[in-house]
């Protein structure tokens, strides 16, 4: 007897790293100057394709229409990653050049975790960065993550852009 819940499982999970193979693919042949490290930390890879990935099945399961991965939000990621290592502060208010092709733009900011589901989990658990994940009004996103010193200690920075 086949068991229905471990197809649908198994079947789940070659769609994600499907997707996620197309993703890394699609960054690897479009994105020109900017460069993306995934960070193996305790076998759980976080990288901008896995928060993609992790962040668009749980809009698709609350049943809205998944992100489009926008470049441009994604240079607007690493500008903030830049700014916060030589600043040295996480904040979301440390100003960058609002993009023209956007009117609306949001952002989540991780440090400190040490695998993709804290982080996201995290995102969820916080109010603002639950409705950021869940507005409607998002279409595209950019995420970048990077390995910087912070405080004389080394740790993995996720920012992701929303916009309409």
């Amino acid at each position: 007897m086949i068991n229905k819940k471990l197809v649908i499982n198994i079947t789940v999970w070659c769609f994600i790293i499907t997707e996620s193979l197309f993703f890394i693919s699609f960054i690897n042949a479009y994105s020109k100057s900017f460069y993306q490290e995934n960070y193996r930390i305790n076998s759980f890879l976080i990288s901008s394709s896995t928060v993609f990935n992790h962040i668009n099945q749980k809009r698709v399961k609350a049943q809205l229409q998944p992100l489009k991965y926008n470049l441009e939000l994604e240079k607007i990621a690493f500008n903030k990653i830049d700014l916060i290592e030589r600043k040295q502060f996480v904040s979301h208010f440390i100003p960058l050049e609002k993009p023209k092709n956007f009117s609306v733009i949001a952002e989540n900011i991780a440090y400190n975790y040490d695998n993709i589901y804290l982080l996201i989990s995290g995102w969820l658990n916080s109010p603002k960065h639950h409705k950021a994940i869940y507005y409607l009004i998002f279409k595209k996103t950019g995420i970048a993550v990077k390995e910087i010193t912070l405080n004389d200690k080394k740790t993995i920075l996720v920012v992701q852009e929303f916009s309409d």
